[in-house]
């Protein structure tokens, strides 16, 4: 799937469904991106992803797999500048 995949879904949930952002109220979004390499994702298209995950009510984003992240130090660093971009 393109990377804009995500973002047509993050945005979809947000707008159809009752979604919360504030800390204790659920129900809550929490997007899974694949960082695992079968098929080959790059850092770029990883960190365009995690950022597609992180949008509209959006709270949070799962990695599949953090093995995958932990493996390779770009697509770690991404999950750094991603994580800690100010929004």
């Amino acid at each position: 799937m393109p990377t804009t995949y995500v973002k047509e879904n993050v945005e979809y949930f947000s707008q159809r469904h009752t979604v919360h952002t504030e800390a204790g109220r659920y129900p809550r979004l929490w997007p899974i991106v694949q960082a695992h390499d079968e098929p080959r994702v790059s850092p770029e298209e990883f960190a365009e992803v995690l950022e597609y995950a992180l949008a509209a009510k959006s709270s949070g984003a799962m990695m599949f797999t953090s093995a995958s992240i932990a493996a390779d130090p770009e697509k770690l660093a991404a999950v750094r500048r991603v994580y800690t971009r100010q929004r």
